[in-house]
């Protein structure tokens, strides 16, 4: 049965899951993308919403992407395929990789009581957060500005700070996650470290955070520690 990896939280999950499927590809293992909300449109992989074609595309490429292409609000997404179409390929391919959050673009934030989205079997979460959002107004930065504002008691014109990446976190995510898919180990991935401010602002909240946590830049580099370390669970499957 595959193994089923889900990506939520904000700050580059889809960079996060094709950087992934990439990798993963590259070993021999067949990666089947997909996601229980919606996702852009644009692609590095095929794209089809059909599990028979999926199959077939796989024997020529590293990954595929299931799932059904719509119009939200003017915008071509992709979101959850058919549940027969998904069940279809389960038993032929190694890995899933699904996107099972929405934040909008933006860097942070604090998901809605229906957030995030799991797919059902899930072996592990990647919790990703946006190092970007550090020290500008959460009103320009963060998605679910209401609950944001709730969870640090705080303005949308006041600054995230260190301490309030670390409240979002612990309290607005992990907390969470928890207590709703206790059991699931959560990797928390702070990305977008593309200077060193950020990069150093990463590592102090790393050592704040009591679950494994790597610190990122996905535009800037290949992150072949992070592929690694995903990698090294499968070297023996």
């Amino acid at each position: 049965m595959a193994e089923i990896i889900t990506v939520v939280g904000s700050g580059g999950k889809t960079s996060c899951i094709f950087s992934l499927a990439e990798e993963l590809g590259c070993t021999g293992k067949k990666v089947l993308i997909t996601t229980t909300t919606h996702m852009a449109a644009e692609a590095p992989f095929p794209v089809t919403d059909r599990g028979e074609t999926c199959l077939h595309l796989l024997k020529e490429h590293p990954a595929v992407l299931l799932a059904r292409t719509i119009q939200d609000r003017g915008t071509e997404k992709l979101s959850a395929p058919d549940e027969q179409e998904l069940c279809a390929c389960l038993p032929h391919v190694d890995v899933i990789l699904n996107e099972g959050d929405g934040s909008a673009g933006k860097p942070l934030k604090v998901p809605a009581d229906h957030e995030p989205v799991l797919l059902e079997g899930t072996d592990r979460i990647l919790l990703l957060a946006g190092l970007s959002g550090l020290y500008r107004p959460i009103g320009e930065v963060c998605h679910r500005i209401p609950l944001v504002c709730a969870c640090l008691g705080k303005n949308p014109d006041e600054q995230i700070r260190e301490e309030d990446m670390i409240r979002l976190l612990t309290e607005g995510y992990l907390r969470k996650l928890e207590e709703r898919y206790s059991g699931i180990p959560v990797e928390l991935i702070l990305n977008q470290a593309d200077t060193q401010e950020l990069w150093q602002a990463g590592l102090r909240i790393r050592s704040r955070i009591m679950v494994p946590v790597q610190v990122r830049a996905f535009r800037n580099e290949k992150n072949k520690q992070f592929i690694q370390n995903v990698l090294a669970s499968y070297r023996h499957k």
